[in-house]
Order: structure tokens, then sequence, then C-alpha cells
């Protein structure tokens, strides 16, 4: 229908067709088959899009996408448009499991990576032989096949806010067409096949020169502050695959007054493809620093500013601007900021919080699954509007199926002010919660939105890697398993209840999230306040509004039954 008002409004010529126009949102390119509100939710706000006549078998070129980009990758962007009237193509590189090219100068220099959103693992164009369709579930659950080029963008977006002191190299989305990349696929994965090159959107990230990757070196070699502004990055974003192959060490240099005048090198990180998930699936093999000695040291002061300085609803409207990222899954960066800095002001150090977060089991859910699983719940049962039927479908004690529970840390809690002598319960009859009752939920696909849960999915679901062991992406599981949105909610039986996400529950489901995480680091550290801490004695954070909450987390803690 859009492109029919197209042809009209703008009096195209007569032979245009609606397969002959191209139309962009936050760039991606909206297939025909699909209806504008998979996409945009809300039809009261206005939303830009990009339209374009496509081109007949374009022999190459590259363009920006509407992200504001630094005059650096824009130059960058010259320089192969300039290699490419040059004959020089891109080159697929030889590892990986999407479509990476070398992107290339007039010198025949490397100096960027493009990563096609249509040849990401389980697309139709994948150069790799992991074909599919697009939004299907990958090689990880929460993050469907053609969300990863968004991802690195995003990645990029959230470093650059806060003065780009993780140093993600600058990261930007692009369309480029070449004859070098995947141009054919099969029929039956994609309803536009069209033969010869094709604009495919995708990240540009700029190419950095290395001296290998954090795998070929002793951890020890590498500084406290490049480790821990890693992990912070991680943490914030969930990084799903921080491997020792997606760190790369350059060398460095320091004036002689630097105090980090004995460390040779710095860490970049790079590969933020499996970021913003909405299945919290991540396991403590997936962060390579984890084991890292550099992770068990306290924050430094700038560390904890950089922390705190963090606005993940700010953020999360940041990234809806620029890119097309799933709610549920900028909601998920929203609860792991909030962890990371409230467990940053109870003095834990990055691998304390890289606990609360990861499995130390890989099916076995971790505390933070179990915390936000159990707000869920309890938000239902306190904003629901049919106290009769959230009772006869949850009960008094969440009629779930029991989880083979692992942590019993988050029960209702005691609330107590400094200021005042009295206290006041925290649950009271219709909000009184057991949990240790968990729903032990089916696997599903990671997305609640799109289900291609069919034998070419799971056809990967027991690779591994062959050769040198490593850490990434894939990983030996349970046969055919696969993890649930951890945003979704079911009854006793296993059945999906539907509800509103709206501004009220959102605000009832954070602040019931808030108090059980200070609850549940108090259980499991009872002597945080004796950790050694190097920030201030009280700290605010940007979403602590007094409005919306009845306290300061620095003057409350939880007492235990």
């Amino acid at each position: 229908m859009v492109k029919r008002l197209l042809i009209k409004k703008l009096c195209l010529p007569s032979g245009t067709e609606v397969k002959d126009l191209r139309i962009l949102y936050k760039g991606n390119e909206l297939p025909n088959y699909r209806t504008m509100d998979s996409y945009i939710n809300n039809s009261r706000s206005e939303y830009k899009l990009y339209w374009s006549v496509k081109e007949t078998n374009p022999e190459f070129g590259i363009r920006p996408l509407g992200i504001k980009i630094p005059s650096k990758m824009q130059n960058i962007i010259n320089d192969i448009l300039l290699s490419m009237k040059h004959n020089i193509k891109p080159k697929l590189t030889m590892d990986g499991t999407g479509g990476t090219y070398q992107m290339f100068n007039k010198l025949r220099k490397c100096c960027a990576i493009f990563k096609p959103i249509d040849e990401e693992a389980f697309t139709p164009y994948n150069p790799r032989g992991y074909e599919g369709k697009m939004n299907q579930q990958g090689f990880r659950t929460g993050v469907l096949s053609g969300e990863g080029a968004s991802r690195e963008v995003a990645a990029y977006l959230l470093d650059e806010a806060y003065g780009g002191l993780c140093g993600v190299p600058i990261t930007t989305m692009v369309e480029a067409s070449h004859s070098a990349f995947k141009n054919s696929c099969d029929s039956k994965y994609t309803t536009d096949f069209e033969p010869g090159a094709k604009w495919k959107p995708g990240s540009l990230q700029e190419y950095i020169e290395s001296r290998g990757t954090s795998g070929n070196y002793n951890p020890n070699l590498f500084s406290i502050s490049d480790v821990h502004r890693i992990g912070i990055l991680d943490l914030r974003v969930l990084n799903l695959d921080r491997n020792d192959e997606n760190i790369l060490v350059v060398n460095t240099t320091y004036s002689k007054q630097s105090s980090n005048s004995n460390r040779k090198y710095r860490l970049v990180p790079i590969d933020h493809g499996l970021i913003l998930p909405d299945a919290i699936d991540i396991a403590d093999i997936d962060l390579v620093w984890f084991t890292w000695p550099q992770s068990e040291v306290p924050f430094s002061q700038d560390e904890l500013d950089l922390i705190y300085s963090f606005d993940p609803d700010k953020d999360a409207e940041r990234l809806k601007k620029h890119l097309h990222i799933r709610s549920e899954c900028l909601r998920t960066m929203k609860v792991t900021v909030r962890l990371l800095q409230i467990a940053a002001s109870m003095h834990l150090n990055l691998k304390q919080i890289a606990q609360i977060v990861c499995r130390n089991d890989i099916d076995t859910p971790s505390e933070l699954e179990i915390t936000i699983k159990i707000a869920i719940e309890r938000a239902y049962k306190i904003t629901d509007s049919t106290s009769l039927m959230t009772t006869n479908r949850l009960g008094y004690n969440i009629d779930l199926i029991e989880h083979a529970g692992k942590v019993n840390q988050c029960k209702p809690a005691v609330f107590i002010d400094d200021d005042s002598s009295s206290s006041t319960s925290s649950s009271d009859n219709e909000d009184e919660i057991v949990s240790n009752t968990l729903p032990n939920v089916d696997e599903l696909p990671s997305s609640t939105f799109f289900n291609y849960n069919n034998a070419e999915d799971l056809k990967y679901t027991n690779l591994v890697h062959t050769g040198r062991t490593k850490r990434a992406t894939h990983r030996r599981r349970k046969p055919q398993q696969s993890e649930k949105s951890i945003w979704s909610l079911e009854d006793s039986r296993g059945h999906p209840i539907q509800f509103d996400w709206d501004a009220a529950f959102e605000n009832t489901f954070f602040r019931l999230l808030e108090e059980m995480f200070i609850g549940g680091i108090q259980s499991s550290h009872p002597s945080w306040k004796k950790y050694q801490y190097n920030g201030e004695t009280t700290e605010q954070f940007p979403w602590l509004n007094e409005d919306t909450h009845t306290f300061a987390f620095t003057h409350c803690w939880f007492k235990r039954d």
C-alpha cells in the first residue's frame, strides 16, 4: 500500500511497479510481504522512511544510510568507493559464520569491515552454507538472523555517547553493491529474489591494525582498566559472545608520567552482533575475561563514574531513533544497566557482578534470569485488573511448574530506612510470592514475534568448533534446546499469558526488580560493606526518579525472614 501511494503521489513513470521501489526504515529494507505494523507499533508517532527506485544490476557502490557519521568514516566510505572504481574487490574473510568482507582503499590496504544483513548466519544469502529465512533463530537464542548489523552499530553508538571510553571502533549502517558479494540464493528462503548484483544494507566498521587477538597473549599483560572497560560494556549490553578472538591487541604508547607506562598493549573490542538479546542465555564461558585476574580487582573511581553515568532509558530512546531493535531487547539493557549500577554501588567487582548475570551450568538459569521472572510474575499480579483470574492462573504462590532451582535469595523483604525506626512489609496477601518456584518453560525460538522452529533451524544446534579450542558462538547443549524470551509469562499449564507492557506495568516491574537486586546482593554478600570501594559514599543514578521511587539505594537494606 505504501509503495502504491508513492507511485501515485510522486507521479513516477507509468511502468513503475511495486517491485521496482525500495523502502528503508532505520537501515532495514521493508519487504513486500510484511505490513508496516511489523516494524512500527505506535501509529501516533512520526517515522522517517527512505525510498529509492531499484537499480538494475548496479555494478558497485557504497553509501551511508541515514545515521550521522564522523568525518573519518565518511573518508573511509569515499576511499572504498574510489577503490571499487579501480576494480579493487571486497574480499570475504576466511573465518566466521556470516558474510564478513574486507573493504580496501586505493592502495589495496584494508580500511573497513562490511557485514551485509542478508549474509548473516541463517539468512537467504549466507556465503558459508548457513542459509535460512530472515528473522529466524540463529546459533544463539535471543538474537534473530538479520539483527546482527544493527547491534554492531548499537555497540558503537552506546560507547560513543559516553566518550568512547570502551574503545569500540567507528561503526555505521551503509548499503553496498558489488559482484564480490553473495548475490544468489535458494528461492525457498526469500520471495524477493532477483538475479544480479543488488544493494545490500549492513554494518561498516573501521578496520583496526592489531598485533593479533587476546587469545595469543597472556592475560596478565593487559591493563586492569582495559579489561574493566570491556567487561562493563559486555554487561551493559549483555554480550553473548565475548571470546578471545574478538578482542584485538594493539600497540600503545604512554607518557613517562602515566601510571600505565609499563603496559605495551591496548585492547579493542569488536564483533558485537550478539548483544541486546531478548533471552538471557549467557554462561561464564561466554565471557573470556571472566577468569582473568583483572576481573577481581575493585573498580576505580573513573570506572565507577562511568558506570553511574549510564542512563538506560535515554540510551534505549537513542537506539530506537537510529536503529530497528525490538523493544524487548532494549528492555534487557535497561535491566542489566540497573544491575550493574546497583551492584557496583554495593562494592561488587566485575567478576562478582558477572556471576549474577551468567549461568554456572549452561542449562540452569542464572540468578538474573530467576529474578526477572519473579519480578514479571509479581508485577503481573499487582497490575492485573482481574485479580480472580490472576489468582486462578498464577495462584497466590505463583502456581507455575517448579524449577529445579538454583537460587533462593529473592524473597519479599522488609524495607528499613535509616531515618526511621519503624519497618514496613513489602509483601502482603495478594503480593505474597514463593521465590523458589519458577516457570520451567518449554524451549522455543528467542522471540515471541517470530517462530521458525523447524528442522532447518535445528540443523546446526550441536555444531562445535573443530581444531583449536576457543570460546565462541557455538556451544554443545541438550538436543533441540533453546530458550524463550525472558519477557514471556506462562501459567501453570505452560500456556502463554497475554499482558500489556505499558508504563504502569514497567514502573511496577522495575521497582520490584531494583528491590530484589539489592535483596539478592545483600543475601549473597552479607559483608559487602567491608569490600574495597573507590567511589563516593552516596551515588545517584539517572533513572532514579523521586516521583516513582520511594527510596534511595544508599539508605536502605533488606532484612531476611
